[in-house]
């Protein structure tokens, strides 16, 4: 299954984010919960500019891997569009999906 990397304009220049599956059209992003998870919202974030170029590609799932806890987080896209909260914390404009929309698994 092939993938491609996705990467943001930040301080430092482009910085690898993740990468998108087209076989299963999926976003995957590793994280650190104790950084990246907001609490304020109950939910996980992407950024606004990724999701809307992924959504042009057939997007279907955003997948976080929660590095610390070993913990898989899935989404389906189509509820970010839907009950998405958009936010901006002054990191760039991003979506956060409370957690009641995501479906945790063990990564082994």
């Amino acid at each position: 299954m092939s993938k491609r990397p996705i990467y943001i304009h930040s301080d430092d220049g482009l910085k690898k984010v993740g990468f998108y599956r087209e076989g299963d059209k999926s976003y995957h992003s590793p994280r650190k919960k104790s950084i990246h998870y907001f609490r304020k919202e109950d939910g996980w974030a992407i950024d606004k500019v990724i999701f809307e170029g992924l959504s042009k590609s057939g997007l279907e799932f955003v997948v976080i891997n929660s590095v610390e806890e070993k913990k898989k987080y899935t989404a389906p896209a189509e509820a970010f569009r839907k009950y998405g909260k958009h936010i901006n914390y002054g990191y760039g404009e991003q979506i956060v999906l409370n957690s009641q929309y995501w479906t945790e698994s063990i990564v082994e």
